[in-house]
């Protein structure tokens, strides 16, 4: 994953390990296509965390935001998708950047506007990044 103005990039896990089906709810890596995220949206922090992750036993890490799909971007069965950080990889069908999460979300949050967001194909180097972690560079 790589911020283009910034030149940064993060390791990110995409759906369950393993599961490459796009097509499963919950499960399967997030749908190719173009989404848009609003750092207004941003949610998070110390006591959101203690309660995602510890309260409701969840793994969203210290902050989250929606991601909101554009016109063309084929949802099929698929509902919401988010970019989130965690603290094991993988997720229900987000991009989860893992504890990048603390560096990415407050650069977020300093942009004016929407955030154009392009999940697209890419070869995929399982001997380099192996149980389903995706490095993407641009």
């Amino acid at each position: 994953m790589v911020l283009q103005d910034g030149g940064q990039s993060c390791d990110a896990t995409f759906g369950r390990i393993g599961e490459t089906d796009r097509s499963k709810e919950y499960e399967g890596p997030i749908r190719f296509g173009s989404y848009t995220l609003d750092p207004k949206d941003i949610s998070g922090g110390i006591e959101k965390a203690i309660q995602r992750n510890i309260i409701l036993r969840q793994d969203w890490g210290l902050y989250r935001v929606p991601l909101k799909p554009q016109e063309g971007t084929n949802m099929d069965t698929r509902g919401e998708f988010f970019l989130h950080g965690g603290f094991f990889p993988g997720s229900a069908g987000c991009i989860d950047i893992g504890t990048n999460d603390r560096v990415l979300f407050p650069l977020l949050m300093q942009h004016e506007g929407l955030i154009n967001v392009e999940v697209i194909q890419r070869k995929r180097y399982d001997i380099l990044f192996p149980n389903g972690r995706q490095n993407f560079n641009t």
